[in-house]
Order: structure tokens, then C-alpha cells, then sequence
């Protein structure tokens, strides 16, 4: 499983994992705000969301990110990982763009975009 924050997408967090279901990689997209107010859940078995990715925290070592797919059958995958690891991830994120600066740093990559100038994440 890894995380990924990408700074030409700001605002989303990436979260690779292998699905066993379907034998493949599959990516799950949500919002770095919602990894954040996640991790802030004071309580065990407290939940943030209300989409298709709520966060739940198990305890206070470990956080439950559950993707639920909608469709005929609402289906529910979950994966459980550390909150130290989330919260590495997370700070690092904010270092290579704090929060409130996402909207500067989008401007900025569509114009280095529109000028020909290749934009790769850090």
C-alpha cells in the first residue's frame, strides 16, 4: 500500500493498495482535508466523511480509511494503517504545500502547464 500526495492535484491525497477482489492495483482519490480532519477524531470509532472514503479511528494508534463503491451492491473495502504513518504523510504533505496555498499552487501549475514547461510532483 502506499500513500501519495501529488502537488500538481493539491487538494487530493492518493492511496495505492492491491485489491484482492479483483487481483489488481486499484487508487483511491479523497481529499487531503479529510485525511486531516480524520486524524483530529478524539474519540474511538468516531467517523469523518460522507462520500465514498470515511475515515473511522479504531483507536488512538490506528486509523480505518474505508472506501465504500456505489452502484447495484454498495461494497466496502477497508484498510486499517497507523496514525504516525498518516501523520508523517500528512505533515509532509503540508511542507510541500500548506494548507490554504493549494489554490496558488494549482495557478501556478496551469500556467507553467500552458507555457510547455512539463510539471512533475516533487
Amino acid at each position: 500500500m502506499r500513500l501519495v500526495y501529488d502537488p500538481a492535484d493539491p487538494y487530493a491525497v492518493y492511496v495505492h493498495h492491491h485489491a484482492w477482489t479483483i487481483d489488481a492495483e486499484v487508487v483511491w482519490v479523497f481529499g487531503r482535508e479529510l485525511l486531516d480532519t480524520g486524524l483530529a477524531l478524539q474519540h474511538d470509532g468516531a467517523e469523518e466523511g460522507e462520500g465514498d472514503v470515511i475515515i473511522t479511528r479504531v483507536n488512538q494508534q490506528t486509523m480505518k480509511i474505508a472506501h465504500i463503491l456505489r452502484g447495484e451492491t454498495d461494497e466496502r473495502h477497508e484498510l486499517i494503517l497507523s496514525t504516525a504513518r498518516l501523520r508523517s504523510f500528512l505533515d509532509t504533505s503540508y511542507a510541500t504545500i500548506p494548507p490554504g496555498t493549494e489554490r496558488n499552487e494549482r495557478a501556478r501549475c496551469s500556467v507553467t502547464s500552458t507555457t510547455g514547461t512539463p510539471n512533475a510532483p516533487a
